[in-house]
């Protein structure tokens, strides 16, 4: 089986489990699996192994390794916590043996769709993304061993292409969301739009410690002094905040390009009115306290002395359908449409497949349950059978 995994991974697994529970049946039966690399299950032709799903499971395979190791050296490994590292093991193991099959049935198709010319991948990106795997593995000292061969490393590389390929080829054009349903999900789901009160505000900072380019740092003298003539010149004189911040601010190219407005995390012109205490505290009342709302010099964090001007207010509210917000929601509704299109393909694949499940040797069926537990999850409970009313006692007579 073909799954393109991270450098890191691609590194020996640890030695074999012990007392570990089956993977497809609950987790309060034990079985010791004592192969380093059992078989669990067979896809149509192709099996699926035990190192297969694990390389999946990625860094929370090693972080449940170690915490066991870890544990085990204290002398805390109880039948209890095992239990529970088998609970957790599994949780991440079923997930990934379920996304293992569903790609596994995917290349089978894409590999037949290829081999009758149907579908194919492009030969640059092919030969760029091979070129990138194989310098990551050669810092990893692992290029060149077996399965790690430059040929190895462009079948993988095409196997995921082919499976990604076969991802788009499930939706269609008609499919994917229009701007009247992005905008119709927008007004039905309004409130998850929402957003606080903002301000458009603008930094100037004067460093009060330097360092020279030995590394040294020491006292600016006359930072206080600079940052007092600066307001004069910003508040008396008339001058230019961004100029003044293109001349002397002490900040990043970025922001003084900018006239030292400040960004939120996502990019937003509009920052949180209280992220930073010492900003919220010149903000207050500042619309009619200051002139031209500009604040007088204050106290940065204990690093700066910092004049901030007071751009735009910006009320709470509904955010505005604009470019950025269209192409979120769009982008979530065309994957929520690509999954159920994905899972009504798998379904109805894993119908005309042959999918078995082996443990101790033995070949089995996989419920569908395994593959769509949400199947069970989302199902309404039964309600309790109500009890049958008695039968009237037929040797009552009526006595009226």
């Amino acid at each position: 089986m073909r799954i393109v995994r991270e450098v890191g991974i691609r590194i020996a697994c640890v030695a074999a489990l012990a007392a570990v529970c089956p993977v497809f049946g609950q987790v309060n039966q034990q079985q010791v699996l004592e192969l380093h690399n059992e078989v669990v299950c067979r896809v149509n032709t192709e099996v699926i192994s035990k190192r297969d799903i694990e390389s999946r499971m990625g860094r929370a395979y090693y972080e449940l390794y170690a915490i066991r190791s870890r544990s085990i050296e204290l002398g805390r490994w109880t039948e209890q916590a095992q239990k529970e590292w088998d609970a957790e093991y599994f949780r991440y193991f079923r997930d990934h043996l379920r996304d293992a099959i569903k790609e596994q049935l995917m290349l089978q198709e894409a590999q037949r769709l290829a081999k009758d010319e149907k579908l194919d991948v492009d030969k640059a990106k092919l030969i760029k993304r091979r070129d990138q795997w194989a310098e990551k593995l050669a810092k990893d000292g692992v290029l060149g061993q077996p399965g790690y061969t430059l040929n190895d490393i462009e079948k993988q590389v095409r196997e995921q292409m082919l499976i990604d390929n076969f991802r788009g080829t499930l939706m269609n054009m008609l499919d994917l969301p229009s701007r009247p349903q992005v905008e119709a999900h927008y007004r039905k789901n309004i409130e998850q739009y929402q957003r606080k009160p903002g301000v458009k505000v603008c930094r100037l900072q004067i460093a009060r410690i330097v360092e020279t380019s030995l590394g040294t740092k020491s006292v600016r003298e006359n930072a206080s002094k600079l940052a007092e003539d600066l307001y004069i010149r910003l508040t008396k004189d008339g001058e230019d905040f961004r100029d003044m911040v293109m001349d002397f601010s002490d900040d990043e190219a970025a922001i003084k390009k900018r006239g030292g407005l400040i960004l939120g995390p996502d990019g937003d012109e509009f920052i949180d009115p209280e992220a930073n205490p010492s900003i919220a505290r010149m903000l207050r009342g500042m619309d009619t306290k200051f002139p031209k709302n500009i604040s007088p010099v204050f106290d940065l964090d204990g690093r700066y002395w910092a004049i901030i001007q007071l751009v735009e207010r910006r009320p709470a509210g509904p955010q505005p359908l604009d470019d950025k917000l269209y192409q979120k929601i769009y982008d979530s509704l065309a994957e929520q449409r690509n999954k159920s299109s994905e899972d009504e393909w798998f379904r109805k694949t894993i119908q005309k497949s042959l999918i078995l499940r082996i443990e101790q040797g033995k070949e089995t069926n996989i419920p569908l349950a395994f593959f769509f537990p949400e199947d069970e999850q989302a199902a309404p409970a039964k309600e309790a059978p109500k009890p049958e009313k008695a039968a009237p006692d037929a040797a009552k007579t009526d006595d009226r």
